[in-house]
């Protein structure tokens, strides 16, 4: 990364960019296999209702 101010001279000792809260979130989640292995046996478990015949009616699952 490369800062041009105009009209001044000089240089930046140091330079930190990090990256937003919802992106380090996202990045440790993917490589918690915990977290995945809940998430599988979920879809699983939501698929296996939405195939059974025990919904009662007007039930809606939002996944």
């Amino acid at each position: 990364i490369e800062l041009y101010v105009s009209g001044q001279h000089g240089y930046w000792a140091s330079l930190r960019i990090e990256p937003d809260l919802i992106s380090r979130i996202k990045k440790a989640q993917k490589e918690d296999s915990k977290i995945w292995t809940i998430v599988e046996n979920l879809n699983k478990q939501v698929y296996h209702r939405l195939r059974g015949d025990t919904m009662p009616s007007g039930l809606l699952w939002i996944v």
